[in-house]
C-alpha cells in the first residue's frame, strides 16, 4: 500500500519535531550546567559561597529536569514518526489523541484569555 502524501509530511514534521527537542534537550543540559557552575564561581568571589553552591545546584537540577523531559519528548516523536512512516496503526492512534489534546488545551487557553 501507497503512503498518503500527508501522512509522509506527518512522519518527517516527526522526525524534524524529535530532532529539534534533542538538540533544545542537549542545550538544556549543558546550559544548566554552564549557568550553575558560572553562578558558583561568582558566588565564591563574593564570598557568598554557600548561597551561590545552593542556587547553583538547583540550576543544574533544572536544566536536567528540563532537558530530561524534552528528551523523552523528542523519542516520543521519533517513535511516532517511525511509526507513520511504517504506517503502524498505533502511531495513527496516538497522532489523533495527541490533537485532539492539543485542540482542547488550546481552547481551553482561549477560553482563559476572555
Amino acid at each position: 500500500m501507497d503512503r498518503p502524501t500527508g501522512i509522509t509530511i506527518l512522519a518527517i514534521l516527526g522526525f524534524l519535531f524529535g530532532l529539534l527537542m534533542a538538540g533544545l534537550a542537549a542545550l538544556m543540559f549543558v546550559g544548566g550546567a554552564f549557568l550553575g557552575t558560572m553562578l558558583g564561581a561568582a558566588a565564591a568571589e563574593g564570598g557568598e559561597a554557600a548561597a551561590g553552591a545552593g542556587i547553583a545546584g538547583m540550576l543544574v537540577g533544572f536544566g536536567a529536569v528540563i532537558g530530561g523531559v524534552l528528551l523523552v519528548f523528542a523519542i516520543l516523536y521519533f517513535a511516532v514518526g517511525y511509526g507513520l512512516w511504517k504506517l503502524k496503526n498505533w502511531a495513527r492512534i496516538i497522532t489523533i489523541v495527541l490533537f485532539v489534546l492539543g485542540v482542547l488545551g488550546a481552547l481551553l487557553g482561549v477560553l482563559g484569555s476572555l
